[in-house]
């Protein structure tokens, strides 16, 4: 028996040949018979390929035997899942700032431009552009934390009283909400009211008895080192430092209440004491300035 004709056997083609039988003296065909068998089809391994946030995902089927292959069950890509991003470049009145974005998922990066910052010194006709509080006045103004007395007076040399001291770190503090109000009778001014209350039920503000606060009295220096200071321990900052007060002629006019206050504010440089007729002075009792209250607070804010 002789084979003949035979084709090899493929995923979609069946095996065949046929068995053809001579004769052996004198090689007359005696019989063909045709043989076949079914194709076996096709062994596909699937290999899913998942989506990324760029491209789409899909699943690709491979044939193990003759390496066919299609693709099928495809699906969108996921887009890219940004983070609320950083600040990687601050802006000044002049260069606009950097704000990145990362892709939680991927980690592909992206940038945004942040403008540039508006110059107190166009804003306010009383900021003058070579003054010392100019920068601390410009920080303050630009993260909201202060505002002008009017569309074009910061008044820098104006008096700072207690309801707006609480309202400012209120801002800091991205004015949050209050649990309930404040006990003091004297708050008059709805502007300070949700300050008040929230300064006093985290402990910021103590009030000089449990119904008055005084929102309308000039805060004294000492006042805004000891508020400044529980603001400080309510956010969780280091507040062990203490700067030595004998240097200041005046140390013995700290109220007892304040030295603490007043010693850690020496201490991390929020405040540097006045030279006043050859004597280094505290002056704790007088009358913080708005501009004087805006330094202190650009200090601590960049202090770390």
């Amino acid at each position: 028996m002789v084979i003949e004709n035979e084709v090899t056997e493929t995923c979609t083609v069946g095996h065949y040949w046929e068995e053809v039988v001579y004769c052996t003296v004198c090689g007359v065909e005696l019989s063909r018979d045709v043989k076949s068998t079914e194709a076996p089809g096709h062994d596909y391994q699937a290999v899913v390929t998942a989506p990324t946030c760029t491209t789409g995902g899909y699943t690709t089927h491979t044939c193990s035997r003759c390496g066919s292959s299609f693709t099928d069950s495809e699906t969108a890509a996921l887009g890219h899942d940004w983070d609320d991003g950083v600040v990687t470049t601050e802006p000044t009145v002049d260069k606009e700032g950097v704000k990145t974005y990362t892709c939680k998922r991927c980690g592909e990066k992206k940038t945004e431009p942040i403008d540039k910052l508006t110059s107190v010194t166009e804003v306010f006709k009383d900021v003058e552009p070579n003054s010392w509080s100019t920068p601390a006045i410009q920080y303050v103004y630009s993260n909201g934390i202060m505002t002008g007395i009017s569309d074009t007076q910061f008044d820098p040399e104006g008096i700072m009283n207690r309801g707006m001291l609480i309202t400012v770190i209120w801002k800091m503090e991205g004015q949050p909400d209050a649990a309930g109000t404040a006990p003091f009778k004297d708050l008059t001014e709805d502007y300070y009211k949700v300050a008040a209350a929230w300064g006093h039920e985290n402990g910021i503000i103590l009030g000089y008895s449990n119904t008055q606060y005084g929102p309308e009295d000039p805060v004294t220096r000492e006042q805004l080192c000891a508020i400044l200071f529980r603001y400080a321990q309510f956010k969780g900052r280091d507040t062990s430092a203490r700067g030595s007060l004998t240097k200041f002629a005046d140390a013995s006019k700290v109220e007892a209440y304040a030295q603490n206050a007043v010693s850690w504010a020496v201490g991390i440089g929020l405040i540097q004491g006045s030279n006043d007729y050859g004597k280094l002075n505290l002056n704790p009792k007088d009358e913080a300035t708005r501009e004087m209250v805006a330094a202190v607070l650009y200090r601590y804010s960049t202090n770390g």
